[in-house]
């Protein structure tokens, strides 16, 4: 588990003990303690935050991919916007958590993480769907922006 504030690593902690077939192996608060961690100790699921001090998340999990590609990271966060969603996910996250989620289902995302599976916490699954569903104007300019369909062409389909 990777988070600068002793609180949550150590709820985390006491929540996951309640699983018998998960074990906390470690826990760090910077990148190079993680990475340190690693090194020296075999683990299949990292828990990441993001935003953390001297600790750029982005920056982090490239790292830890490239040095350790057998370990899945999970992001867990505040973070409930889509570009942060996208760019842990392009940065090969395998999972996304916000802070909020319950016991039960961080646990399946870490034992869906060990097989290989993604998995998105279900609060930032019901914000992408509310994107989708009722796009502000920024979300439709950023949709037509990066879309290789013609303006005309969108203007189309949002009639059918």
């Amino acid at each position: 588990m990777t988070d600068d504030h002793g609180i949550i690593t150590e709820r985390l902690r006491s929540l996951l003990e309640c699983d018998k077939e998960l074990q906390v192996v470690g826990e760090a608060g910077v990148r190079q303690e993680l990475l340190n961690l690693l090194d020296h100790t075999p683990t299949d699921v990292v828990l990441m935050d993001v935003n953390m001090p001297v600790m750029d998340g982005f920056e982090t999990l490239q790292q830890l991919k490239k040095l350790h590609p057998e370990v899945a990271v999970i992001v867990l966060t505040m973070l409930d916007n889509a570009p942060t969603l996208r760019r842990m996910m392009e940065s090969v996250a395998i999972g996304y958590l916000l802070k909020d989620t319950g016991k039960d289902e961080l646990c399946s995302a870490i034992k869906l993480a060990v097989k290989g599976t993604p998995f998105i916490s279900s609060g930032m699954s019901i914000k992408m769907m509310q994107k989708v569903l009722h796009p502000s104007k920024e979300d439709e300019a950023e949709q037509t922006k990066n879309s290789r369909l013609s303006k005309r062409e969108l203007e189309i389909l949002s009639l059918i």
